[in-house]
């Protein structure tokens, strides 16, 4: 696929080879550094990530997908090396420094936890800061842009993810986390990692990581279409940085005389404790 100076390589997945294998086809040639033979060794979901998409620069993966949507297959997913426009909320701009795994599926997100434990036991405690921030022990290593649309009685869900793996800076990565935890679980104790130390971590895998985070998006997707958001309710509840925590809003006075609790910082204040989640 090429538009304007975007060059796009599509890889498919085929059929079980007899040993067990899976193979992979693909109609040009990228430049990208994103190995689509071992992306699809991990990939097992029925349709997430069968159709890979894989670019070495483009200005967006969110727009690019909203773009070509219509004609492209369910799961359907682009990965970039490098993205010179991210797109991240309310117009700004996602940093795209290399070390970033950085993709968006045609379908939605859930649960990047669960995803990885594939990658080290018991997963890492990643937790989720509203509306779209992916946080762990406090840093921010990833973040989430949901696009949705309603075309043919059918919604069509764009999950664009930025997900820190190898770049240690701005803040922290998959591979600082991982190593810093697999260092804890042998001694028993926090150890502060050497520079020597550090180039002895052989790394995340970005093909291992993307699979798996769509193997399990495709398990949260199929749950959410056929039962609704509260089979998911207890998991996103457990990630969810604001329970139990204390807002301080204040009671705003219309015009009318009338009163309302408000973010304005006016009137008398009121402590809040976030429970959960309530109806609107």
């Amino acid at each position: 696929v090429q538009g304007s100076d975007v060059k796009v390589a599509i890889s498919t997945q085929q059929a079980a080879e007899p040993s067990g294998q899976s193979s992979s086809g693909s109609s040009s040639t990228s430049s990208s550094s994103f190995d689509a033979s071992v992306f699809f060794k991990y990939l097992t979901s029925s349709s997430m990530g069968h159709t890979l998409l894989t670019t070495r620069s483009l200005p967006s993966t969110q727009e690019f997908m909203r773009s070509h949507s219509a004609v492209l297959p369910e799961g359907a997913v682009l990965v970039a090396d490098r993205q010179t426009k991210g797109k991240g909320r309310g117009g700004n701009v996602w940093t795209s420094p290399d070390g970033c795994l950085m993709f968006t599926a045609l379908r939605r997100l859930q649960g990047i936890k669960e995803a990885t434990k594939n990658l080290i036991e018991g997963g890492l405690n990643a937790q989720i800061k509203w509306p779209n921030d992916i946080y762990y022990s406090g840093m921010k290593i990833g973040g989430a842009l949901i696009h949705t649309t309603w075309s043919a009685s059918k919604f069509c869900v764009l999950t664009g993810i930025g997900l820190n793996v190898s770049n240690s800076q701005p803040t922290t990565c998959l591979d600082d986390i991982i190593f810093r935890q697999l260092h804890q679980q042998r001694q028993g104790a926090a150890v502060q990692l050497t520079a020597q130390e550090g180039t002895m971590n052989p790394g995340v895998c970005k093909e291992h990581l993307l699979a798996c985070v769509l193997n399990h998006l495709e398990l949260c997707f199929s749950m959410f279409e056929f039962q609704g958001f509260e089979p998911l309710k207890p998991l996103y509840l457990t990630s969810w940085m604001h329970s139990n925590q204390q807002v301080e809003l204040a009671e705003d006075v219309t015009a009318e005389g009338s009163t309302g609790v408000g973010l304005l910082d006016r009137g008398k204040k009121v402590m809040l404790t976030i429970v959960g989640l309530s109806p609107y």
